[in-house]
């Protein structure tokens, strides 16, 4: 994956989480502190698969990071909802958005 193609996917990211925060008109602090904690988690995926690529191939530790740092983006994700211990509709739809980019950035490593 070239760094224009990482960087586009990054950007969709962005766009899909603003989207789907402002679908009500409104950007919470909680819902920005989702998205930050999200952008930032993807800035070190992005980083990783970087590397990773640069090496010509792909083995099965390479994918286990990977997969790791999908599933650390959405916990971190799913703990700046929870700190409140309340979960409002949007922050609901929030993390399920963020659990399909986590599932669409899978299909895209290989």
């Amino acid at each position: 994956m070239e760094s224009i193609v990482v960087s586009l996917l990054f950007q969709k990211a962005w766009e899909e989480l603003k989207q789907t925060a402002l679908e009500d008109n409104q950007l919470t602090e909680e819902e920005m502190k989702v998205i930050e904690k999200v952008m930032e988690g993807l800035e070190r995926y992005y980083i990783l698969l970087t590397k990773i690529q640069e090496q010509g191939m792909v083995d099965e530790g390479d994918k286990h990071f990977l997969f790791r740092t999908r599933q650390q983006i959405w916990e971190n994700a799913m703990q700046a909802i929870l700190d409140d211990e309340f979960v409002s509709d949007d922050e609901h739809k929030l993390i399920l958005k963020v659990g399909q980019i986590m599932l669409e950035l899978e299909g895209e490593e290989y």
